[in-house]
């Protein structure tokens, strides 16, 4: 297999590899309108693995790029080789293919930073929805004590307190 068509079956699992994040990011969206932490937790988890799959071809890219470029540009070794440097040295049938991955990967990658935003403002939010309801439960406690002076027990202590620390 020459190096364009190795670079060719590593885009498209990277674009396979990003539609399944895009995908656990909307699952994970779904978790965060739910409010289901336990969920969310798992999807973070099942996502770093997929991450860590992603990192791996990744480096295989850039592999067959610094070979490519070895073989092509040996004079501009120190520089990094682009899709775009790439497309300038070869055939036209590959150049297409590559393009059109490229711009593929591209609009995933972007979906995927619009929807990790949304998530983040998501999840601050719920955090600023939660604290206001966690100073309204604070304004309605008493956290006097039951007892009197001389030991003697006043009466059950009213709207004990559940939760006494901001987290």
């Amino acid at each position: 297999m020459n190096s364009m068509e190795s670079l060719e079956r590593i885009l498209l699992k990277e674009i396979e590899i990003y539609k399944l994040i895009l995908y656990m990011e909307q699952n994970k969206q779904e978790a965060i309108l739910q409010r289901d932490g336990a969920l969310l937790d798992t999807l973070c988890i099942e996502q770093e693995e997929v991450l860590s799959q992603l990192d791996i071809w990744e480096m295989k890219r850039d592999h067959v790029l610094d070979n490519f470029q070895a073989s092509r540009r040996p004079d501009e070794a120190d520089n990094t080789m682009t899709l775009k440097d790439v497309l300038s040295l070869v055939d036209e049938n590959h150049g297409k293919r590559l393009m059109r991955y490229g711009d593929e990967l591209r609009s995933l990658v972007l979906r995927l930073a619009r929807l990790q935003d949304l998530n983040k403002r998501l999840i601050r939010d719920n955090l600023e929805y939660f604290n206001i309801l966690m100073s309204e439960i604070r304004e309605q406690i008493s956290v006097t004590s039951g007892y009197d002076n001389t030991g003697k027990e006043k009466g059950p202590v009213t709207g004990s307190l559940l939760f006494n620390q901001t987290v």
